[in-house]
């Protein structure tokens, strides 16, 4: 407990998954406490319930749960854009400086996880973020870049697309056209 208090970031809700129609619960960090005892005091209101996908073996789960408790499996930047997202909104949708502070980061990096994470469908970043093709900045950017060009040319976007010009800056980007 007085490391929940002393590092309130460390704490996040419980992952949990479907086993056909049994509903599988795991506790947070594998400790009940965290699990409804306790969250008092730690000043929660709500215990976040993430829905994760079922383990396929014994392996994946124990890995799952290690990592968990140990931070031994490292997340991908899409990940942890996701991560960043379900945090702001299983707290409310505090301010973004609030949930910097509470992460250990800047406030322009939680802008720039939740903004990369609602603005782009996993297929279209998550692989490429993963193998370091794009950095978290670079979809960022690029988002940034497309809202500017519907607010000064919207004829031009709605006749080809927001989704059009999205797919082909990415594919710029790949291709290393930007100079």
């Amino acid at each position: 407990m007085r490391i929940a208090n002393e590092r309130p970031w460390k704490f996040s809700g419980s992952n949990n998954f479907f086993h056909g129609l049994q509903f599988i619960p795991r506790c947070a960090f594998g400790f009940t406490s965290f699990c409804g005892e306790g969250l008092e005091d730690l000043g929660a209101m709500h215990l976040p319930v993430l829905i994760v996908a079922e383990p396929k073996n014994r392996a994946d789960e124990l890995d799952s749960l290690g990592s968990l408790q140990s931070g031994q499996v490292a997340w991908t930047p899409y990940e942890v854009a996701k991560n960043t997202h379900d945090r702001w909104l299983y707290s409310g949708g505090i301010s973004y400086s609030e949930l910097a502070r509470k992460l250990g980061i800047t406030s322009h990096q939680v802008s720039t996880r939740i903004s990369v994470y609602k603005y782009y469908l996993k297929d279209e970043i998550a692989e490429k973020l993963a193998n370091g093709m794009y950095s978290i900045t670079m979809p960022y950017y690029i988002a940034q870049w497309i809202k500017r060009l519907i607010n000064y040319h919207p004829l031009l976007v709605e006749g080809l697309t927001e989704e059009y010009v999205r797919r082909q800056m990415l594919k710029k980007f790949e291709n290393k056209c930007f100079k």
